[in-house]
């Protein structure tokens, strides 16, 4: 950990470098245009269609057995008695998504600064803020995906060369397009030259404020970046 006078200060210390980075980034970003996709007429979503005590069982076997410090019950023992507690679950998640309310107590989570890499300085810039979000919000979180990606999925709302946060995409079907396009490129004599761009903090510098505001727009717009 960085050298600091009092450790009881540390923490401190790590918020303030976290909250000034993004804040640095997302100013550096006022004067570009905000991106505006194409617009597509297709029915808008409107609400979320309550999930089946199936459906949300599904869900969280598939999620990992890791538990936060705010989990009142360790996940590991919910799964082990999830038939008792599918029920009452499946109402919370259900509730959540109908009535659009999302508890303050599901928002809090435990963050801790890992290295981004073992051997590197132990400086505030090579360290990534880490949260453990309470297994409830993680649940109500893939849920609403889950009802989102059907609306996407049914009205082909992805851009086609999208391979990130989609079902039977990955990286390996990315780099498969990116090779094929290089090999066609030289089948046909042609020059091919790559750009890539790394985006810093990518995430954390999302604007809250436009993505609410945009979200009715975004699940009915076809997306025109590749």
């Amino acid at each position: 950990m960085p050298a600091v006078e009092n450790e009881n200060e540390l923490p401190d210390k790590f918020a303030d470098f976290f909250m000034n980075k993004i804040k640095t980034i997302r100013d550096s970003l006022r004067d570009f245009d905000d991106y505006k996709p194409l617009f597509k007429d297709v029915p808008l979503f409107t609400s979320f269609k309550n999930l089946s005590e199936d459906e949300v069982k599904t869900i969280i076997n598939k999620l990992q057995c890791k538990s936060c410090e705010l989990d009142i019950l360790p996940t590991k023992v919910l799964k082990s008695f999830l038939s008792e507690l599918l029920p009452v679950i499946t109402k919370l998640v259900n509730l959540s998504l109908s009535q659009g309310v999302f508890p303050l107590r599901w928002k809090q989570a435990v963050v801790r600064p890992l290295l981004k890499k073992a051997g590197l300085e132990l400086i505030y810039s090579n360290y990534r803020p880490v949260s453990n979000l309470s297994f409830l919000s993680k649940l109500i979180e893939k849920c609403a995906l889950y009802r989102l990606n059907e609306h996407v999925k049914d009205h082909d709302l992805l851009p086609t060369n999208q391979s990130a946060y989609r079902q039977f995409h990955s990286c390996e079907s990315a780099l498969l397009r990116l090779v094929n396009d290089i090999l066609d490129g030289m089948e046909h004599q042609e020059v091919t030259a790559m750009i890539a761009v790394d985006l810093s903090a990518a995430f954390d510098t999302v604007d809250h404020s436009i993505l609410i505001k945009n979200t009715r727009i975004l699940v009915r717009c076809k997306w025109n970046r590749t």
